[in-house]
């Protein structure tokens, strides 16, 4: 089964308000997201995705943020989504393990760690994974 690898919360909002992404590609995704939990379950703020990408319609925003909650605790229930941990956190958290064990889990190829990735910070496994991995996961789609 083709699967898509979600990487940013607000790529997911974009892709809602730009019809890029169906409900099939959500349900079935894997989320490894560059946020915390706290802040894709609830978004607010003055400059929130929700509003940056539904300006003109906040109820379709809000709706389309309903769909993604919907996904997301679906797939924390499936063992489909990591979240970021905080900030305070990140210099102890192994992005490349985490990462690794969502893929394995769902029947992926796990990264290949390269020595020019020395601090294993979140945007580092996701550099990794796109530049090195891709293309040994044919079935899995970034977004």
């Amino acid at each position: 089964m083709k699967r898509t690898l979600f990487l940013s919360f607000k790529n997911i909002i974009r892709g809602l308000a730009d019809n890029h992404l169906t409900d099939e590609m959500l349900k079935n995704g894997l989320f490894f997201l560059g946020c915390t939990r706290s802040h894709a379950l609830d978004p607010s703020g003055p400059n929130n995705e929700v509003s940056r990408f539904f300006p003109r319609d906040p109820a379709a925003g809000l709706a389309a943020h309903r769909r993604v909650t919907a996904a997301l605790e679906a797939a924390e229930s499936d063992f489909r989504a990591i979240w970021h941990r905080d900030m305070k956190f990140a210099e102890n958290y192994d992005a490349y393990s985490a990462l690794d064990e969502l893929l394995k889990l769902h029947g992926h190829q796990p990264l290949v760690h390269s020595p020019q990735y020395v601090r294993p910070s979140h945007f580092s496994a996701i550099e990794a994974f796109v530049s090195l991995r891709h293309s040994k996961n044919p079935d899995l789609d970034l977004y």
